[in-house]
Formats: structure tokens, C-alpha cells, sequence
């Protein structure tokens, strides 16, 4: 499906969310004790459009996506960058990926007590539809 390769190019390309979490965008967990801040991407599921003449042709993709750190305001500025970086973001082809359209369907907070083994850890988590042309 190579969705996450999408996120993560355009997730990357933005120098702002970078200057806050460097290269620790990581597909669906993070490596073992990583470096706070980070931002962990994920694919939930896949909505086919079939058509009476055939397969789809445009996949609706859910996609979570959570901001950790240390410190509760951190996780919320980059969660609040990531918004800004992928909600409308303009069709076109990333990472050869070809995107119709993205868009944010929610947001919640991470209870770090029921979420991690961490104590201290802060989370908000988001998911996004993601229309993908095959």
C-alpha cells in the first residue's frame, strides 16, 4: 500500500516539525527508549471504493498518528504541527504516492499510565483519513 511511505515524506519535509523531533518519525512504534520528543505513525485501516465495472479505483486510508514527550506541552506543539503538515494537504504525489486528499477526523489525549510502562510520558494521538488514487 506504501501509505506510510507518503506520511513520512511529507511528515519530513517539514522543517518546523524536524527542528522539533529531528528524525524520530517511525512507522507503527518506536524503537526501544527513543529520544523525546518522537512521532509514531500507523495505518488502522483500509476503505475500498469499488465500482460496478471493477476494483477501486480510490482508497480511503485511517491513519493514527501519535506525538510523545516528556512534557505535556511539547507533545501537544507537535501534535498541533503535525495537524498543520498533513490536514488539506494539497493533492499531488509523495513519495511516489499518489494522494487525493488527507484530512483530520479527531484527537485525544493519551492516558500515560494506561498507555506506556513510562511513567511521565505524554501523548495525543490523531487520526487522519488519507484518500489515496491507485
Amino acid at each position: 500500500m506504501n501509505i506510510g511511505r507518503a506520511i513520512y515524506s511529507i511528515l519530513t519535509a517539514d522543517a518546523t516539525l524536524t527542528a522539533l523531533v529531528g528524525s524520530r518519525i517511525y512507522p507503527d512504534y518506536s524503537i526501544q527508549k527513543p529520544t523525546l520528543p518522537y512521532v509514531v505513525y500507523q495505518v488502522i485501516d483500509t476503505s475500498p471504493s469499488p465500482t460496478k465495472d471493477g476494483a477501486s479505483k480510490l482508497d480511503t486510508i485511517r491513519v493514527q498518528i501519535d506525538a510523545w514527550s516528556d512534557s505535556f506541552d511539547t507533545a501537544q506543539t507537535v501534535s498541533e504541527r503535525v495537524r498543520t503538515v498533513l490536514d488539506f494537504v494539497t493533492p499531488g504525489t509523495y513519495a511516489t504516492v499518489d494522494i487525493d486528499g488527507i484530512w483530520m477526523r479527531d484527537e485525544m489525549t493519551i492516558n500515560p499510565i494506561t498507555a506506556t510502562t513510562e511513567m511521565g510520558l505524554y501523548g495525543v494521538s490523531q487520526e487522519y483519513n488519507v484518500r489515496k488514487k491507485r
